[in-house]
């Protein structure tokens, strides 16, 4: 069983985060328990705040399985896009036990750098690890659309004309949706919102799980499945 990949360590009390990565992941939550339980943790702000809220409070997850090459670039997507209040670094930092090279540390920067990088092109998630995944976004939520959300995605539309064919296949797309009764599985949705949240792009996502790319941009935009949690 694979035990490598990229983690969240999450307060329930507050919803606050720290994120990291590791070639053994029981082994690293072991760590992070010891750390914490005497004080001696390399985050001070995760500190503080199991001090102050205790063990009970604090969930240990996994976010997504991968190979050791691929830990950094999963850990910074992950950053990126949580913007996690415990860490104390923005830049991603494996816990392998060295410190970066130099071309480590330029191929994170060309990869930040690159519009739309996704540490997924070209590979594929196998289905236990596609289960894995839903499984621990579980009682999670993608957020409520706001209402600049909204007005972002009216702006980037307007003046757009959708043909009387298209219309028809988006209403066959998305039948059922408002009803809180959709065309995608809870575990499809699930899977979507972990793979968005670790930087895949929508039509690779789409190609991955063998569904539309429509329902993938209702799901990440917040346009249907609010039920699904």
């Amino acid at each position: 069983m694979m035990d490598t990949g990229v983690y969240l360590i999450e307060n329930v009390a507050n919803g606050r985060r720290y994120v990291g990565s590791a070639s053994s992941l029981k082994k690293r939550f072991r760590e992070h328990r010891r750390q914490l339980d005497t004080g001696k943790h390399h985050s001070r702000f995760l500190q503080r705040a199991w001090n102050k809220y205790g063990p009970l409070f604090f969930r240990f997850t996994v976010v997504a399985y991968c190979s050791r090459d691929d830990l950094l670039f999963y850990e910074q997507r992950l950053i990126d896009g949580l913007k996690p209040d415990y860490n104390t670094c923005p830049i991603a930092g494996s816990r392998l036990g060295s410190k970066h090279s130099d071309e480590t540390r330029e191929k994170l920067r060309a990869a930040r750098a690159r519009n739309g990088f996704s540490p997924m092109k070209g590979r594929k998630h196998t289905p236990e690890s596609l289960a894995k995944i839903s499984a621990n976004r579980k009682g999670k939520s993608s957020g409520p659309m706001t209402q600049e959300r909204r007005d972002k995605i009216g702006a980037a539309h307007k003046g757009r004309i959708v043909t009387k064919e298209q219309r028809e296949k988006i209403s066959r797309t998305l039948t059922g949706t408002s009803t809180g009764r959709g065309q995608l599985t809870e575990d499809q949705v699930r899977a979507i919102r972990a793979l968005d949240v670790i930087g895949k792009r929508q039509c690779e996502i789409a190609k991955e799980l063998g569904i539309l790319k429509i329902r993938v941009h209702t799901v990440v935009r917040g346009h249907g499945y609010g039920w699904v949690k």
